[in-house]
Formats: C-alpha cells, structure tokens, sequence
C-alpha cells in the first residue's frame, strides 16, 4: 500500500512549516534501464530473428546494440553526477492515531531540468510508503511532496533512507540514488487535546472541548483574591476587615486547593488490546490519561502513574510541573498491552506503599465479568480505606451493537446479558466506594476530565 502524496513546484526562497527535518545528498548509483532502451533493444532483436542468415544485418544489429548500451551507460552516469539534496520534514513528535504531515523537498542544484522517481518508506507501523512518479523539478528549484501520515501504534522505530531514480536526458536509463535520511523516530499518544486545551483561552472555548471549568470563583477552601462584592455573593465570603477598612462590600474570592495528589492507574492486560475504532482501548486509556494529568498539573497539583498487568510494567512516583509532564509521557508513549490476567490487588498494594497521603486514584480498566473483576472489587475496598478511587470502566462498542442491532437472536441475547451482569459489576463498585465511569473509549479522555474537575470543585479530596 502507498500513499497519494500532493506535489507542487515551489520557490527556493519559500519556507515549509517547522518541525523535525533532515538534509542529504545522493550518495552511490546503480544502472536502471529505462523503458525506451529495453523497446529498442526488442526492436532490434525482432530484426535479427527476421533475418538470421543476412550477416551485414547481423553485425548491424549487434553494433547498434553495442551503441545503444554506451549511450545508456552514459546517460546513467550523467544521471548519477546531477547535484541535488532532498530534505524530509517532520512533525518534532509523532501522535497515533492522528494526522502527522510529511514533507519531502526536492533540490534541484543543475541546470537541467530533472525528473526522478521517489520513495520513502516510513516504519509499517507509522504509515504506507510514500511514492511519486516522473517528478520534474526546474533547474534550480525545488519541488515539495506532501503527504499525511496516521501512525497506528505508539512505540520506537526505525525510518530508513528516501531512494531516488534520476532519469537520465537521452531517456535511456536512469541512476538509482540513496539518500541517507535513516533516523529514530518515537509514536507518541495523541497530544493534540492537551494542545487545545492550552489555546482555549475562556469558558466558552473550554465548553467548545467538551471540559467543565478548571475552577470558578468563590468557591474552593484555598484563598485566591479580594474583590467587590457582586449581588449574589454568600454572605459568609465578606470580608469584614477589608469593607471596613475600604468602605465597600469586599468578598474573599476562593479556588479549589491546589497542591494534592492525582494517581493514574492504567489497566495493560489483554482485555485493553481490543480495538475501538482506529485505536485500542489501551491507546485511548493513554490518551486519556496524558490529559488528565496535563490538567492536574497546570491546575497545581501532584500527579503519578502506574501502568499494570500481572505485574507493574511503569511506576512514576507523583510530582509537579512540566518536567513530571515529560516523565509521563516517556512513560507512557511505548506501553504495550500484555496478554495476561491483571493483578488488580498487586497493584493496590503498590499504590499504597507510595502513597500515604490521601489522594484521587484515576484507574482505566475493561469490566466484562464477575470472574476477571471480582479483583478489581477488591482493588477498590483497598483503595477506599485512604483514597478517593475512580474506575473509568471502557465499554465495548461491539458488544453495545450486537446487543441492539444484531442479525442473529441468539447473539443478541449473549451480548444483552453480558451488558446486564455488566452493570451489576459497575453498581457493585460504586458501593464498594469508587465512582465509576462507565463510558464509551473515544469520550473516556473527557469524561476522566470533568470528574477530575468536579471532585475538585465539591472538596471531596
């Protein structure tokens, strides 16, 4: 599978938009027959089977052959000695499931004109090879490939050099160029809802993302600012000491504390491989969580992870600021689920060892059935004894639509049934103590937000 990449001639002088690029310039250069040689080549071997005894015409054939070949040879190396540089550009960081741009910038440093073919082929997992055919490019300008890539799992992989084939003049042959462009290149969780969220500059662009208010005025336990009192305010907000003193009704405007503790749990067992969309659950869970703790932390807060299976797979002890957001992210951009069961009480254990003071525990799972959750029934007992544990259950949109759209009753019926003992499971949580999400995996990154969001406006921490 390629791509269909966009091309366009462009001004030397232009610029291409900013990100991670690289320079190189042919090295090496292997003969390729041209379409127009090997017809000619035909053509004159059908001469000579027409007239095998005729020697003259023979000798002909065979010494316009011999021509033939020397002036490929020729065109070949002309080919190979042409001066040119490409130069492929890149977003800094790769984000699954996203929209990645790519461009490839063609230098054409002759005084011919070219036309070559291209190829690079980025890593499987990034995206299909990008090929352009009989490409031509001004003497001394410059052509642009543009194509859009979406990575389909996170990770770290190798992407190899870009290969050129530079048609020669005569059309005879052509040289098989490399172009030395091999780097390490990281598939990052999508980024671009903590990207928003920095734009979004009021509550209007907030709502427009689909997030409730970071924090409102006059309400938290932690003081922010004095201010004129405004019809509406509670009493019990008055500052005394400031209206006396000014003349006027002042109010203590308040926030919600900052300066708690946020723990991530990420379910990585084999339930979280299932696919929901472009994406599997697990994907989503990352997601999800990256924004969640972009929040927390510009919201002021700690924020730590754990990443789980039948064993920890990461832990990042809880912390602050942008260096505790990177921690995070190079934590999380390569997690793989595993195919093994999810020690849920293993993981509580860990979670309270680290963590004694009181804290909101955000734990991304799959709920199914009574025998793979009733750890996690546990997991939840444990956590409530000190924290304030929220379970962001990621329903399967699969089963929803065999349930209520399905061909065949009796799958029907299945699927209706598992989604019952579903929400027994769910109900059963919520009393154990925890507040349970249950929600669909491409609205998990929202929904984990706004309970974020409310538990720190109610002052449930």
């Amino acid at each position: 599978m390629t791509l269909s990449p966009r091309v366009r001639s462009a001004d030397t002088r232009s610029v291409s938009p900013a990100g991670a690029s690289q320079v190189g310039r042919p090295i090496g250069a292997q003969f390729v027959p041209r379409p127009p040689l090997i017809w000619l080549f035909l053509g004159t071997a059908a001469l000579l089977l027409l007239a095998p005894s005729d020697h003259t015409l023979v000798l002909a054939g065979l010494g316009l052959d011999a021509l033939l070949l020397v002036f490929a040879i020729l065109d070949a190396a002309l080919a190979a000695r042409v001066p040119l540089e490409v130069c492929r550009r890149r977003p800094p960081r790769l984000s699954v499931g996203a929209r990645n741009p790519l461009w490839l910038e063609i230098h054409n440093r002759s005084r011919r004109p070219l036309r070559l073919d291209l190829v690079d082929q980025p890593p499987p997992e990034v995206g299909p090879a990008v090929e352009v055919r009989s490409l031509r490019v001004e003497p001394f300008g410059r052509a642009e490939v543009a194509a859009d890539l979406y990575p389909r799992a996170r990770g770290h992989y190798l992407w190899g050099d870009v290969h050129l084939r530079v048609h020669g003049a005569l059309g005879l042959a052509a040289a098989q160029r490399r172009i030395p462009l091999s780097e390490e290149v990281k598939v990052y969780p999508d980024l671009r809802a903590a990207t928003r969220l920095v734009l979004a500059g009021g509550a209007r662009d907030l709502g427009a993302l689909g997030l409730h208010l970071l924090r409102r005025e006059g309400e938290g336990s932690e003081f922010e600012m004095l201010r004129e009192y405004t019809p509406g305010d509670a009493f019990r907000d008055i500052d005394w000491k400031a209206t006396a003193r000014i003349g006027e009704p002042v109010v203590r405007a308040r926030q919600p504390e900052r300066s708690q503790t946020v723990f991530i749990g990420i379910d990585a067992g084999r339930l979280m491989a299932v696919r929901s969309g472009a994406l599997s659950k697990l994907d989503h869970a990352v997601n999800a969580a990256l924004l969640l703790a972009f929040v927390a932390l510009r919201t002021g807060d700690r924020v730590g992870l754990l990443v789980f299976s039948d064993e920890v797979q990461t832990f990042v002890p809880p912390g602050k600021g942008k260096s505790q957001y990177r921690r995070i992210l190079e934590a999380l951009y390569a997690v793989e689920a595993s195919p093994t069961y999810v020690d849920f009480v293993g993981s509580a254990r860990a979670i309270l060892a680290s963590q004694r003071r009181r804290a909101l525990v955000v734990t991304f799972t799959e709920v199914t059935d009574a025998s793979t959750s009733a750890p996690l029934l546990t997991y939840v007992r444990r956590l409530t004894r000190r924290h304030l544990p929220v379970i962001v259950a990621l329903r399967d949109p699969a089963l929803d639509q065999e349930a209520t759209a399905g061909q065949d009753p009796w799958r029907m019926a299945v699927a209706a049934e598992m989604l019952d003992e579903r929400e027994g499971l769910l109900k059963g949580l919520g009393t154990a103590g925890a507040r349970v999400l249950d929600c669909l995996p491409e609205v998990s990154m929202i929904r984990a937000v706004n309970a974020y969001v409310e538990i720190k406006q109610q002052q449930r921490l």
